[in-house]
């Protein structure tokens, strides 16, 4: 785990599948130029956007030093 983590939703033992969505979205990531990495999730709504967002986290989450979940359902401002 990263020394900074927040906001992250409980993780869906439940969750199977995406491993393709999973795997592209990682090595996109991983190969970006450092603060450069950016992968947008689209699609309607009650497809799993966030479920697979919420998985990656829990995957890969040790390869960052921060991982902060931001709900955009419920802005702040």
């Amino acid at each position: 785990m990263p020394e900074v983590w927040g906001g992250v939703p409980r993780r869906n033992t439940r969750f199977t599948g995406r491993e393709p969505l999973l795997n592209d979205a990682y090595y996109l990531l991983q190969g970006a130029e450092a603060g450069a990495g950016v992968v947008t999730l689209h699609g309607m709504s009650g497809v799993g956007r966030r479920q697979l967002a919420a998985e990656y986290v829990y995957r890969f989450g040790s390869d960052y030093d921060v991982v902060w979940w931001i709900n955009a359902e419920h802005p702040t401002c």
